[in-house]
């Protein structure tokens, strides 16, 4: 195929990212479930499972390409962010249908879990090929579990004692979503 520009090559890089990452999502074995939150949950196992491969393999291209030309492409920025929302848009249907079954009272939307999830992925990515691999998500000792969360904790408590720190922003987390621990 002959592009006839550079944006049009990545323009046409990020259609075909687009098309593989819906199909792969979509014929993943936990998309199938029938339980929403099943689904989630899936989703985020299925994450989880990719980060043994190389780290080319398990980041986002349209997250590095809008990293690298958000103010210089406006057109590439803009497919990045339609891709990108195109996929918290498949989150959001599921989130919204468990918020229904699970938590029909709650105070948060769909859309902001969402967008949180794209954001910690997002994150966990910079991270990851910052450090080469997926060290900075997944918890020692095991293949099927990884951590990332974001608490608006004060981060001088952290900084002054971590373990002390660390246990303010768990018992934040879990009094602030009623999270039972």
């Amino acid at each position: 195929h002959h592009f006839k520009s550079k944006s049009e090559l990545v323009l046409g890089a990020i259609a075909h990212w687009n098309e593989f990452t819906t199909d792969v999502f979509a014929q993943a074995p936990y998309a199938g479930l029938a339980d929403p939150r099943d689904r989630l949950l899936g989703y985020v196992d299925c994450r989880i499972a990719i980060l043994d491969r190389p780290v080319a393999q398990f980041t986002c291209l349209l997250g590095t390409l809008v990293q690298e030309v958000y103010q210089s492409h406006p057109d590439i920025r803009d497919a990045c962010d339609a891709g990108m929302k195109a996929h918290i848009a498949m989150l959001v249907a599921d989130i919204a249908l468990a918020r229904q079954i699970y938590a029909p009272d709650s105070d948060w939307s769909a859309e902001d879990v969402g967008f949180f999830i794209q954001a910690v992925l997002q994150g966990s990515f910079i991270f990851a090929k910052a450090g080469g691999d997926a060290g900075v998500v997944r918890v020692e000792g095991h293949k099927t579990k990884a951590l990332a969360f974001s608490s608006d904790v004060t981060p001088r408590y952290v900084e002054a004692d971590a373990y002390e720190g660390g246990k303010q922003a768990i018992a934040k987390i879990t009094v602030s979503q009623n999270i039972p621990f």
